[in-house]
């Protein structure tokens, strides 16, 4: 009697034994499920965020106009633009420097013992008002060999004037000739007598406004 109940409790034991693997495996299944039921949205949801990042890194940068004007350029026949240092241009050549342009041709006048300029034309290309600020003692005068004609000294030669100048128009900047060697007023005016060998003008400009670093010719011959 004792051998069959021995036997039951051992049957029992295994049925147990059984009952508790299926309910343990069953158990990991499920939450494996579970859990990809619920973790799936997510990973999709960040690949879904992601691809459109990784678009815009391949795409090209977008621009944007802007509402500032544009300064229009101006194209001069004949014009010099920005003379290198030590460059002689001749007279009839207009000079552009900083959106000014210098014109001055061949207005001059020898007297005895004195040499006047005529007017530079300085022209602002901008269209905004601009002020050219200068000196006469900026330009000195000499002639094709060397013969140095000094500025005849006053009370305003060396004094910083200021020219003011509207948008795309121009100005004067000396007086005209005609008073020979009287003219003691403000303007170009160089002492000497003109050599008879000289074949030419050299007008040298230093800190003429923005004009520096060249020289024009002036044919007199």
């Amino acid at each position: 009697m004792s051998s069959e109940n021995n036997s039951l409790k051992t049957i029992g034991t295994v049925i147990g034994i059984i009952v508790s693997c299926i309910a343990i495996f069953t158990f990991v299944t499920g939450y494996s499920t579970l859990r990809e039921m619920f973790s799936s949205p997510d990973e999709n949801n960040n690949q879904s965020n992601t691809q459109p990042n990784n678009q815009t890194d391949n795409q090209s940068p977008i621009t944007y106009p802007t509402s500032e004007p544009q300064q229009e350029s101006f194209s001069i026949p004949g014009a010099v633009t920005n003379p290198s240092n030590g460059m002689v241009v001749p007279s009839t050549s207009p000079i552009v420097v900083d959106d000014y342009l210098l014109n001055y041709g061949n207005n001059f006048e020898i007297g005895s013992s004195c040499i006047n300029l005529g007017n530079f034309f300085i022209k602002n290309l901008t269209q905004r008002q601009r002020a050219f600020s200068y000196m006469y003692a900026s330009v000195s005068l000499t002639d094709d060999i060397g013969n140095v004609y000094p500025i005849k000294s006053t009370n305003d030669v060396y004094q910083l004037m200021t020219l003011n100048v509207e948008s795309s128009d121009d100005g004067e900047i000396g007086w005209a000739t005609g008073c020979g060697c009287n003219c003691f007023g403000t303007g170009f005016t160089y002492e000497g007598t003109l050599s008879p060998n000289a074949n030419s003008l050299i007008l040298s400009f230093d800190n003429f406004g923005v004009f520096d670093g060249f020289s024009i010719e002036v044919n007199i011959r």
